[in-house]
């Protein structure tokens, strides 16, 4: 069965279930950096503290205040405690030809973090490198879209490299679907079978 990313549907708790007590505690983001919303209820039932482990599948999921951010509203959470590690845009104060900042490209959800267009970028207006501006588009210059520059990257991802599936680097590591040594992550599940089921010319995440 094909590996689901976080903003994949998330479906199948027992209805009517409760999770967690009101209380004005940290609100939380996904993966894909949407903002939880504090309090929210389902078909499925309600969670009370931003994320809840509502399928019991030892991965908390919220349901997003922006429904547009996720797949149907709901992604998969953070740690509470999760620290991302720095990224900074480059080159600083970059605009694309049309004067659009890697904010706008952020708030506006034209990119996701691991190298994708996002759900609002209409595919009629071109693609990124349409609106390069000093020889970089938001894919090399915005950190929103999977570019920017690490400031606490110790190794070098191979460039451009996405598993069958489509996915890049950057959703592995901010998924837990891997570890810096190479092996399957906390949030990898066993249903998927092994990270090199998943290579694309022999080079598998624990490779690139």
């Amino acid at each position: 069965a094909a590996r689901p990313e976080g903003s994949k549907n998330l479906r199948g708790a027992a209805a009517g279930q409760h999770w967690g007590q009101p209380r004005g505690g940290k609100v939380r983001t996904t993966w894909n950096g949407c903002t939880c919303r504090e309090q929210w209820w389902s078909a499925d039932g309600f969670c009370y503290d931003s994320c809840c482990d509502i399928y019991h599948t030892g991965n908390a999921v919220c349901q997003t205040q922006d429904p547009f951010c996720e797949n149907d509203g709901m992604g998969y959470c953070q740690p509470a405690d999760y620290q991302a590690a720095t990224c900074e845009d480059r080159p600083e104060g970059w605009r694309d030809s049309m004067g659009w900042t890697c904010q706008e490209y952020r708030s506006h959800h034209w990119c996701t973090t691991d190298g994708h267009y996002g759900s609002q970028w209409n595919r009629a207006w071109g693609g990124f490198e349409d609106y390069t501006w000093h020889g970089k588009s938001a894919w090399d210059a915005c950190c929103a879209c999977g570019g920017g520059q690490s400031g606490t990257a110790t190794c070098t991802d191979a460039p451009n490299w996405r598993d069958t599936d489509g996915t890049g680097c950057d959703t592995y590591a901010r998924g837990h679907f891997c570890t810096p040594s190479g092996s399957p992550g906390a949030a990898w599940r066993d249903s998927w079978g092994s990270l090199a089921d998943y290579s694309v010319n022999g080079v598998s995440a624990a490779d690139a």
